[in-house]
């Protein structure tokens, strides 16, 4: 990469770069010798606890010498020396950099003079030309046409054979034929031909005799022998070409993809050219897009290729690195989503080293937006899941590009993605710098920090399915408020010594670690440590709950939009159930509670409509004449919260019940416990929108229920009624066709005074009385008048012990018949009875399967505690 050449001071004319080493240090070493500086270059620092006087005298001269070297460097041979601290180590520094290439130029000019046999002889060739042939030769050398005549010596130059391409020469117009195009081989010039050959002495031999301009001959494709070479990947044959191509050059774009020689070196991973050639191009040259309009740094990323990367920002400006490709990307960008792109092959560590020379360069990209996702790098991290490399960006990204203002709302989307992957520390740190984060519109819109902390159900207790010996052990569990990690913890591994510790420690240390690995997999096997984890979670969302509540707190401080998303995140959390978020943020911000949603319905007829009982129990938690206050209040069209339990919800939280009946049942329960609530002068106040009182709107509402459970109960009642039927007679028929029959004198059944004869007779009467009772008990549902109020107590209960009564007659009817069936093998034929018994339970057990849990929720239902929590303790 080229320095800028600037008159830098009274030292030099010309700053250092990369073509003037030997004048620039002529120069500078005569400076420094005129002020008495030199020997600082040449000889080793005093040792200060020996020679304090001469030390400080040294140091002096130091930094003097040191000062006078860094402001004769230009650009980019100060970034070699930027670091060092002594003038001797800066001198030997840029002349390893740059005396080689002195050098090299040293032994150009040798090859030259070995090559002084061939100039001779074309200038003999040359003499020897006709006046015609040479007015010819400058027609051809104006279009530099190939002619047949060069056959011969594009042939040598493919085999390799210099010696004969040499001879070739001598009868050659130089100029024409090295500049001719073979169109059999592309367009390719004889370097060309060499560069893709790989015939490396040849490259050397052309080169020498071609100008700076014929080194920039394109082929058909638009190549110049240096994208040949870079191509082949051959290193020496890029060494012959580049110090003698002028810098231009070296920015030239083939045809197919727009690409420099340098973009093809970064997208091929060959590190060394990918270096030498950025050394040597001008600044501007490196920042040349493709025809995707990718720099060289973004191909590099693109193909993962970070040991190019680094030294390519090395070289770059760093207002270069703001670049955006094709697809809107930064480098920064680029380098993020090759963890994501390449992550069997990179890291994140990886990825963390690769940008963090472009952070040290320009910080400024960290607040730069991608335009694919609109997002800033440390957000476009964390979307696509990489936290590791999102807690590095947000440890060195500017607050304010993350704190939210008129177009910034970055850090709402980062605490929303981050939040979503459970991954705390940052967004506790976001939401204690700037609490205001909490009601952010994201940058997409439609989203907030509350909002998706609303709809994370499983973040919550109640959210979780658990039976009861795991919430037993949630209960016993512990967790104090959480210890969020900082941001900015860095923890360092530290080795030890093999040598601090003996066999016996090993033991020790082995023992114990056995033995929490012990207590580890028997946690695991129990569930605990799940159950732990699910908590600390849970207390976890707690804390953000109460943050972004006291956030809240002043709502003259928020937009209609935020206001709006807040409304949104407590009516969804009522419409999922989520008690403890309603319960927490109004603790934490008391004024939610009076909060009305667009149609003017408070929190509290929202969980009438949505019929969560959990939350609409906490208005027992109020005082009475704010719970009274809540019955009179009504929401738009005058609909109070009777005629809110008046509608059927349109919500599926009655889904889970079984039957049409119980769906009713449940209905009523809801229309009588929130009428006991609103207040007598309300019970008949009528809406405006259907001009019915809360009562008749619920007739209305619930006619096609109604009709649902009366077809459900009586198809129950129908079914069971047969099957009783049939127990009767069955029963009854076996009570005078006892096993073993009568005996012909007395007649008393035969085994009469089998105990086993007396089981059987039990059975017998107990499965026809209970299957008599259940028959005449679903004829009492199949005649009942099916009247809304019928449903609540009176069908129920019905229902109940028509099942119940019908489940002890198929019990007691199979336990008659395993008794029969013993009694009449009387001991012949032992293992019939067994199986014949375990069919026998068959039909008990898929009556107990199918329909007992129907009764026990009927019972709970009916008879039970309740839905509603009427000791809820004052929270507000």
């Amino acid at each position: 990469m080229a320095s800028i050449t600037v008159a830098s001071n009274s030292i030099v004319l010309e700053v250092l770069n990369q073509h003037n080493y030997k004048e620039w240090s002529s120069r500078v070493e005569t400076y420094l010798l005129a002020e008495d500086l030199w020997d600082v270059v040449n000889m080793k620092p005093p040792e200060r606890e020996e020679r304090e006087v001469e030390y400080e005298a040294w140091k002096t001269k130091n930094a003097k010498a040191l000062h006078a070297i860094k402001i004769s460097c230009g650009t980019q041979p100060f970034s070699f020396i930027n670091e060092t601290r002594t003038a001797k180590m800066a001198w030997e520094v840029l002349e390893k950099q740059f005396k080689s290439r002195d050098t090299l130029r040293l032994e150009q000019k040798e090859r030259e003079e070995r090559n002084r046999y061939l100039y001779t002889k074309i200038d003999d060739a040359r003499q020897e030309l006709t006046p015609a042939d040479e007015e010819g030769g400058n027609q051809n050398s104006s279009n530099y046409h190939f002619d047949s005549s060069y056959e011969p010596f594009f042939d040598s130059v493919v085999n390799g054979h210099w010696d004969n391409a040499k001879e070739c020469l001598a009868t050659l117009l130089i100029p024409n034929v090295l500049r001719a195009r073979n169109p059999a081989a592309r367009g390719s010039t004889a370097l060309h031909i060499a560069a893709r050959e790989g015939h490396v002495h040849i490259v050397k031999e052309l080169v020498l005799l071609m100008t700076q301009e014929d080194l920039e001959i394109r082929d058909d494709n638009g190549c110049t022998a240096l994208h040949i070479a870079v191509q082949k990947e051959n290193v020496d044959a890029v060494k012959e070409v580049v110090p003698l191509m002028r810098q231009q050059g070296l920015g030239i774009k083939n045809k197919n993809y727009g690409e420099t020689a340098l973009h093809v070196a970064a997208g091929s991973g060959n590190v060394h050219i990918a270096k030498e050639l950025g050394e040597l191009m001008r600044e501007e040259d490196l920042e040349i897009g493709n025809s995707n309009n990718c720099h060289a740094l973004h191909i590099a990323l693109l193909k993962g290729h970070v040991h190019i990367g680094k030294e390519l920002v090395a070289l770059m400006r760093k207002e270069a690195l703001e670049m955006n490709d094709g697809q809107g990307y930064t480098a920064l960008g680029r380098a993020i989503r090759l963890c994501h792109q390449r992550g069997d092959e990179y890291s994140e560590g990886a990825v963390i080293e690769m940008i963090k020379p472009m952070v040290a360069k320009n910080q400024k990209m960290l607040g730069i937006v991608a335009s694919p996702n609109d997002y800033i790098p440390v957000v476009e991290a964390c979307m696509l899941l990489k936290f590791q490399v999102g807690r590095y960006l947000y440890s060195v990204t500017p607050r304010e590009d993350l704190m939210p203002s008129k177009n910034r709302r970055q850090g709402a989307s980062l605490f929303v993605f981050c939040l979503g992957a459970k991954e705390f520390d940052i967004p506790w740190d976001l939401l204690s710098n700037c609490p205001r984060l909490a009601t952010v519109e994201t940058v997409h819109g439609g989203n907030s920090p509350i909002l998706v902390l609303s709809r994370m159900h499983s973040a919550f207790l109640s959210g979780m399915q658990l039976k009861f010996w795991q919430k037993w052990i949630y209960e016993s569990i512990n967790i104090q408020a959480p210890a969020i990690l900082d941001i900015h913890d860095i923890s360092i591994p530290i080795s030890i010594s093999e040598d601090d510790g003996g066999t016996q420690r090993d033991v020790v240390v082995s023992a114990v670690s056995l033995h929490k690995r012990l207590v580890k997999s028997l946690l695991d096997v129990l569930g605990i440590n799940r159950i732990y984890e699910m908590k600390l979670i849970h207390v976890r969302m707690y804390e953000f709950i109460r943050c972004m509540g006291e956030a809240t707190r002043n709502r003259d401080d928020l937009t209609l939009v935020q206001l709006n998303l807040m409304k949104k995140s407590i009516f969804e959390a009522i419409e999922r159930g989520d008690l403890e978020f309603i319960t927490r943020i109004c603790k934490a911000n008391a004024e939610l509670v009076n909060i009305l949603d667009e149609k003017g319905r408070s929190i509290f007829h929202f969980a009438i409509e949505c019929r969560q009982e959990e939350i609409y129990s906490l208005i027992y938690g109020l005082a009475e004449e704010k719970r009274n206050l809540y019955g009179i209040n009504t929401a738009c069209f005058k609909n109070s919260m009777l005629h809110a339990a008046g509608n059927l919800s349109p919500f599926s939280q009655s889904n889970h019940i079984q039957g049409a009946s119980l769906q009713m049942q449940r209905e009523l329960q809801w229309f009588k416990e929130v009428k006991s609530i609103v207040p007598l002068a309300a019970h008949e106040t009528r809406n405006t929108s259907d001009d019915l009182t809360a009562r008749e709107l619920f007739h209305k509402n619930h006619e096609k229920l109604m009709v649902e459970a009366e077809i459900s109960m009586k198809g129950t009642a129908t079914s069971c009624t047969v099957i009783g039927a049939l127990i009767v007679t069955i029963m009854f028929a076996a009570a005078f066709t006892i096993p073993g029959g009568n005996n012909g004198t007395s007649g008393l059944p035969m085994f009469i005074n089998e105990n086993l004869f007396l089981v059987f007779i039990a059975s017998d009467t107990i499965s026809l009385i209970f299957s008599t009772t259940s028959v005449i008990i679903f004829l009492g549902i199949l005649t009942s008048r099916y009247a809304e109020a019928d449903f609540l107590q009176n069908l129920p209960t019905k229902m109940m012990i028509g099942l119940l009564t019908l489940f002890i007659a198929i019990a007691t009817m199979m336990i008659a018949f395993s008794c029969g069936l013993v009694i009449m093998l009387n001991g012949k034929y032992s293992w019939v009875p067994i199986p014949g018994i375990l069919v026998a339970s068959i039909p008990v057990t898929s009556f107990a399967w199918m329909l007992f849990p129907l009764l026990v929720q009927t019972f709970i239902s009916t008879y039970g505690p309740g839905i509603f929590n009427r000791k809820v303790k004052q929270w507000y």
